[in-house]
This record gives structure tokens, sequence and C-alpha cells, in this order.
């Protein structure tokens, strides 16, 4: 499926960027704990957010914030094509696909995921994801994962090889056939996120979930997942990983030092173990909706949140900012299927 000479793997027009570029810094008032340092060659720092397609008009103070933060590699989600061009307009050293620029979804509200890379990236490939695997789950046949929602990228960062993928699930929101019929795509769409990464190493995804993470079984003990309809949706981001081979960042980083583990199971004890969206209106309910998920040999060395960041820019979600390690491997290995 993502062979690097298969044909249909579109490559990101622009030239090779192998030099790091300085991206200007704006003066605000935002703490950023993960800072680059010159001997971090073996490391990626990785970026997952969810921009808001609903607040364009704010997308320059987004962007101004990936430009402080310094990704080497960001995973987008509600990008809308006014988005992707003033990405790019701010960011011209810098590469961008978008997944909804692949898709005939028109309108006020077209979106879907998209991944940036900075000057220091180079982009072996990038292209939306045709959902496959899903077939086998029963329900309404119109309730069809659509792939504008889930953009792979192959992306060479110090050398080394790393499959990128930026996903967002839609939500299930609604009552009645309608709530069953999303609940239905959205399953559908988790069982083809599962099939295209299943296996895969070093391999990140970065995704808006549309679940919540931290809700659904105590979250401090043992993985208690309800059974119910959108049960295969938490099995893939909590308990999954001896199938996809996939593990949530945040939890790496949380339980490898109890005193971090203590640290927020005493501000939070029932839960989140962090904010990055709040439903609920009038009745806030705080949930972890946003996560980094990362294949066995990328070790997580650290993990930021930055809901009121985000907030501050127009999003509605906060980001999750990574930095991992990568392990030394041939840079020609690529995504096979």
């Amino acid at each position: 499926m993502f062979n690097v000479g298969e044909e249909g793997l579109w490559p990101i027009d622009g030239a090779s960027r192998s030099q790091p570029a300085a991206a200007a810094m704006h003066d605000r008032n935002v703490e950023i704990r993960l800072t680059r340092r010159p001997d971090m060659t073996d490391r990626v720092r990785f970026l997952t957010w969810n921009f808001n397609v609903f607040t364009r008009a704010r997308d320059d103070l987004k962007v101004e914030l990936i430009e402080r933060l310094q990704p080497d590699v960001a995973a987008l989600q509600e990008v809308s094509r006014t988005t992707a061009n003033r990405i790019r307009d701010r960011l011209p050293e810098w590469q961008l696909f978008a997944g909804i620029e692949d898709s005939p979804w028109e309108g006020l509200g077209a979106n879907g995921a998209a991944i940036l890379t900075s000057p220091a990236v180079d982009v072996v490939k990038a292209r939306a994801v045709e959902p496959e695997g899903w077939q086998h789950i029963g329900g309404d046949e119109t309730a069809v994962p659509e792939r504008q929602w889930t953009v792979h990228a192959s992306v060479i960062v110090d050398g080394q090889r790393l499959e990128v993928v930026s996903a967002h699930p839609p939500n299930a929101a609604g009552s009645g056939e309608e709530h069953e019929r999303r609940v239905v795509r959205k399953v559908r769409t988790y069982a083809a996120l599962e099939h295209l990464v299943s296996g895969h190493d070093p391999l990140v995804i970065g995704m808006d979930a549309n679940a919540w993470i931290d809700s659904e079984f105590p979250p401090y003990g043992p993985p208690v997942i309800a059974d119910g309809p959108q049960r295969p949706i938490m099995d893939f981001l909590v308990t999954g990983t001896e199938r996809h081979g996939l593990r949530d960042a945040y939890r790496d980083w949380l339980w490898r030092e109890p005193s971090r583990l203590a640290a927020v199971r005493a501000r939070r004890p029932n839960g989140p173990l962090a904010t990055t969206y709040v439903r609920g209106g009038n009745h806030p309910v705080p949930d972890r909706f946003d996560v980094v998920m990362v294949s066995p040999s990328l070790h997580v060395h650290d993990v930021e949140h930055g809901y009121e960041d985000s907030l501050a820019c127009g999003s509605d979600h906060g980001y999750v900012f990574a930095e991992l390690g990568l392990e030394e491997r041939d840079a020609r290995d690529g995504f096979q299927s």
C-alpha cells in the first residue's frame, strides 16, 4: 500500500530541504518546555493539533504558535483549503499535505487531516489514505470512512525514516438513526486506521480521536472497557497494543516515572490524565480527546499538553507535543504492505 515506488503515493511539491531554517519567533507569553538542544540528532519533535475549521480568521495566531513550538513534524486536523493556503503563505520553507485538497467535499465546514513538516525534514511520499479493512463491520451501507480524515507521509528526520499518520475519526454526536449511522462510520474509520498502521515501525500517529480516552475506565487502574457499540474504539486506543503494536505516548511517559503519575493523580484523582477538549456546554466535562500513539522502536522522552495556549489561538482543542527518540536504522526501509 505504501511501497515507496508504488504509483499513487504522491510526492509533495518542493525541493528537498535537508538544511534547517530558522523560523521567525514571535514575542508572545507562551511557556514552551521542549527546547531543541544541539545534540538532539536522534530525536523528533512531534506535534498533533486540531486547528478548528470554524476559526479560520485566527489561523495566523495558530501558525505563529507552530513557529514558536518548532516541531519537526506536525499532524493537524480540521484543516480547510483556505487554512492550507494560509499555512503555506506563512511558512513557505515548510511542506504541507492536506487531505481536503484530495477530496470532493466543498462548503464552509470542509476540512481534513494534514501533515506539516519543517525545513529540516525530507518528505519522501505523502497521500490521503483510501480506507480499507472495514468492510467486515455491519451496519448502514452509506456510513463509510472518508479518505480526507487520514493522511500518511514517509519522512526522513536526521537520516532516519519515520512513517507519520494524521487522523481524525468522525464524531458520533446526534440521536436516533443518525447517531447509529455515525457510530458505524466512526467504528469503521478506526478499523481502517488499524488496518493501515498494524505492524509498521517506526510509526507515529497524531489524532483527534473523538473519544473519551480517560473516561471509559478508572484512569489510574487497569483498563476495564464497557461493552457497547463504540467498544472497538476504546479497544484500539487502550487495549489494542498487542494487535496493532502502538501505545499511547502520554501514558507510556507517565507510567515510566512514578513521580509524574503521582503528581497528575494528586491534582486530578478522577481524571482525565490531561485536558485537550471540554465538552458539555454549561455543564463542562474535561476530556483527553487528542493523542499521540507510537510504535515499539520510538522512545518517549517528553510529552506536553497546551490547552490554554491552543485556546488563545482560536482552537477548541489543546495540542499534544511529544519528543520522541528514533532508533538508528536504514532510511530506505519504508512503509510496506
